[in-house]
């Protein structure tokens, strides 16, 4: 079994690093204690990128610079997270914690353009968005 996933971890390894020499260290798919660890900048993973954005605009304190983070790390996000395995086990909950972050992210976006005074773009932001999820209360009370 050890010999199976060494022999994937080097295909993996040749289809991610292609102009990687034969025998040198890895640099995405490297070897860690107990196994592999996957190393990748932020820009290269959706969801990284996604969070990063949105902890930024959690930091920032000009409304106009939050909007603008918050829009950004919205117009990449694009259907529902994991769609292919949504239905996995393990796959669940970071389905759940992603569609919640992008809901959330929703409403902070349209409290931020609210503060803004920015009321058209909050009831076009909002409009599907609370006929979808009636339960959020934010978004209600925005």
């Amino acid at each position: 079994m050890l010999a199976s996933l060494q022999a994937y971890i080097s295909h993996l390894r040749r289809v991610l690093e292609p102009w990687r020499e034969p025998s040198t260290v890895a640099g995405v798919i490297v070897s860690a204690a107990p196994g592999y660890s996957l190393r990748l900048p932020v820009e290269a993973v959706d969801v990284w990128r996604f969070e990063s954005k949105v902890s930024a605009a959690e930091q920032e304190a000009d409304p106009a610079e939050r909007a603008r983070l918050l829009e950004d790390a919205l117009e990449g996000w694009s259907g529902e997270p994991y769609a292919e395995v949504a239905d996995a086990l393990w796959a669940v909950p970071e389905v759940a914690r992603l569609t919640e972050l992008r809901l959330a992210t929703t409403e902070s976006y349209a409290q931020t353009q609210s503060v803004l005074g920015r009321d058209a773009v909050v009831v076009r932001v909002l409009e599907r968005h609370a006929r979808d999820h009636p339960g959020r209360e934010v978004a209600a009370g925005l």
